[in-house]
């Protein structure tokens, strides 16, 4: 049906601009708020998976301690120490990270993907929707033309005493009646120009390409997919509150210079240290699941 009414368009003479209609629906994703946000979303997920490969959980931290009994005896004594600590990956959690990360950007790949074929329909809905209300003006005023000419016709047989002026009377009438259904016509058509033009940014689209390869395949829906690719964020996120339920270990590396007295060198001597969490952290396992099922 279609089909034909583009064919009817075409034939009539419809005006067609050089737009194709998937450039339409890219301007029309382009206008969307999704889109916008999306290189923002795109850089954090970046950011997150540049920090699951890094050499360390958390960037190392510094510290930096004074001992002196100046307050008290103040014999002299005094030790300077300064430690540099780095955070120390768990077994599998950075796997486990770039997972999670890699997951939800699959996940949000699908979801991006469910919002373009929702407003690719939109934009093919209305972009039918205007070709119809095309053909039909064109159709409306084609009538116009039509029943103005059938009533001057009448009016030549009316005078030269061929016809009533009943039949005159029915000729103009037919001809009112086509000039107010155009006009009905072009209102319609403005209005889904209208919508057309707020949706995409665009006047009109050209008829030389239709829907083709803006349908998805029927074994790879853009819904079916991006529930798939939710549940896989799921899980991933459940293996990563399940595994890491402990705080990170440490290792520590500085330098302790001291002395005992005022009439004593000052000694140096290095500091190792490595600290590992006995107790997991099953609150915060928990917490995890509540925002991972949440």
């Amino acid at each position: 049906m279609k089909s034909l009414l583009l064919f009817v368009a075409l034939a009539l003479g419809v005006p067609a601009h050089a737009q194709t209609l998937r450039q339409a629906v890219d301007a029309a994703w382009a206008r969307q708020p999704a889109a916008r946000a999306q290189s923002a979303r795109e850089a954090d997920l970046a950011a997150r998976r540049d920090a699951a490969g890094a050499l360390t959980p958390q960037p190392p931290s510094l510290g930096l301690g004074a001992r002196s009994d100046a307050p008290f005896q103040n014999e002299g004594q005094r030790e300077y120490e300064a430690e540099l600590a780095f955070p120390l990956w768990l077994p599998g959690q950075s796997a486990r990270q770039t997972a999670v990360v890699d997951a939800e950007r699959s996940q949000l790949d699908g979801s991006l993907t469910v919002a373009k074929w929702k407003v690719a329909g939109e934009v093919r809905e209305t972009y039918w929707d205007v070709r119809i209300a095309d053909v039909e003006l064109a159709l409306a005023r084609r009538k116009v033309e039509e029943s103005a000419a059938l009533a001057a016709d009448v009016a030549r047989r009316v005078k030269a005493g061929d016809l009533a002026r009943v039949d005159l009377n029915q000729a103009q009438g037919a001809e009112q009646s086509a000039r107010a259904a155009a006009v009905e016509a072009e209102l319609k058509a403005f209005r889904v120009r209208q919508g057309f033009q707020t949706l995409t940014g665009m006047t009109t689209v050209s008829a030389a390409e239709e829907t083709a390869g803006l349908a998805p395949p029927l074994d790879d829906h853009p819904r079916l997919s991006s529930r798939q690719r939710a549940a896989g964020a799921a899980r991933a996120k459940l293996t990563q509150a399940a595994e890491d339920r402990r705080d990170n270990p440490e290792l520590a590396l500085g330098m302790r210079r001291e002395r005992g007295a005022f009439d004593q060198p000052y000694d140096n001597s290095l500091i190792l240290k490595f600290s590992c969490p006995l107790r997991p952290t099953r609150a915060t396992g928990r917490a995890s699941r509540r925002r991972t099922l949440s």
